[in-house]
């Protein structure tokens, strides 16, 4: 994310207005000492000269400049977490309060004047990047899964299914047609108990986005609230641990939650 922003960054500094200004103006000015030397000052090497110097120049002071780093920095975190990538309102609205509050936190960095503060807390705001991170990944998984068309369909029609199914399987018949009907029903509830355990992953998921918006919110609470004592006695460093385990559990849930929702989705389609 860092070297993307700084591209972006470089990207602007040499496409800048000012830029544009400075190259025009020296290849302008290296054209006319060109064809005018008798009355135009300077040699057209000079002005080309000129005109590279201050390029470097300007590009030199748009990297320097580390609130302008912050603001691409930002933009470029806002435009890979994108919410409209997400179908479901309400993990668009989810993963926007991550994002909310981890733009809090870092205006609440940007508000202090103490520079050992300042470290300890944009450690936190690091910590957050990789939360935002993992958030919008879980969303992801639970968006695909609530528009799924095949789990969307089998939620509302298999257990009827099922329940027709055993209710044929117990009326008179042959021994070899029953011997079937009891395969069939028996593949039935084994589709029935794979997309019942894939619900109640997505449940667990949907649960975890909760709680970990939750614990967001309680850290935004403690960067206004601590102060270089907490930094001394350890208080900052004991936030830092929840958050990393924080986003060990989001990490740990969306991994499972891609394991079963690709495993079963796979053997719901071919059943």
């Amino acid at each position: 994310m860092v070297e993307e922003a700084k591209k972006n960054v470089l990207q602007y500094a040499l496409f800048r207005p000012e830029s544009a200004i400075v190259i025009a103006l020296s290849i302008l000015c290296a054209g006319a000492s060109a064809i005018f030397p008798s009355w135009f000052p300077g040699a057209w090497w000079m002005w080309l000269g000129f005109g590279a110097v201050g390029e470097a120049a300007l590009v030199w002071s748009t990297l320097k400049d580390e609130k302008f780093m912050r603001w691409v920095f930002d933009r470029t975190f806002r435009e890979r977490y994108d919410t409209a990538t997400l179908s479901v309102p309400e993990l668009r609205q989810k993963v926007q309060k991550a994002l909310d509050y981890r733009e809090l936190i870092v205006k609440e960095i940007e508000r202090r004047d103490d520079t050992v503060l300042d470290d300890h807390l944009m450690d936190v705001a690091r910590g957050m990047e990789d939360w935002v991170s993992q958030t919008y990944k879980l969303a992801q998984g639970l968006d695909n899964y609530l528009r799924d068309p095949i789990i969307s369909r089998d939620r509302s029609t298999l257990p009827g299914e099922l329940q027709q199914m055993r209710e044929q399987a117990r009326r008179p018949m042959s021994d070899s047609v029953r011997e079937q009907y009891q395969h069939a029903v028996q593949m039935k509830e084994s589709q029935y108990e794979a997309l019942v355990a894939l619900n109640d992953t997505m449940s667990k998921a949907q649960l975890q986005l909760d709680n970990t918006l939750s614990a967001m919110g309680t850290v935004y609470t403690q960067t206004k609230l601590i102060g270089n004592k907490d930094v001394s006695n350890g208080r900052s460093q004991r936030l830092q641990a929840d958050m990393r385990e924080q986003v060990q559990a989001l990490r740990d849930t969306s991994s499972a939650l891609d394991e079963v929702y690709n495993t079963r989705v796979a053997n719901l389609a071919n059943r």
